[in-house]
């Protein structure tokens, strides 16, 4: 059931780095649309797909299997929103505090991961 799972958010965080590179490159870019989509959050594939891998990663695998993933897309986001924050695509402050947030939540992750 792990694999299930790792494979199900991998496949998530594929169709997010897909959405993100398929919006339009201009100032009008939106982050929210990029995650979640235009649709009801019942109705988007992407979501739902999220919803069950997370569900099966938190029933069956072990906690820092689970801390390793959201290290890693952290560093994904990371480089996503910095990568937009350099070219102007979108908000500039949207792609700082995406940043920063990716910032600490790789920092708090990887504690977690490469301490224990």
């Amino acid at each position: 059931m792990n694999i299930l799972g790792i494979s199900l958010y991998i496949f998530w965080l594929l169709l997010v780095i897909l959405k993100f590179s398929s919006l339009p490159h201009n100032r009008r870019f939106s982050y929210q649309q990029a995650f979640f989509g235009t649709l009801y959050w019942y109705k988007n594939f992407r979501n739902l797909l999220l919803l069950c891998a997370l569900m099966v990663l938190f029933i069956f695998a072990p906690l820092k299997l689970i801390y390793f993933l959201f290290f890693i897309t952290a560093c994904l986001i990371f480089l996503m929103t910095a990568r937009n924050f350099w070219f102007r695509i979108g908000n500039a402050w949207t792609s700082i505090y995406l940043c920063l947030a990716c910032i600490f939540i790789g920092i708090g992750t990887g504690l977690f991961v490469f301490r224990t």
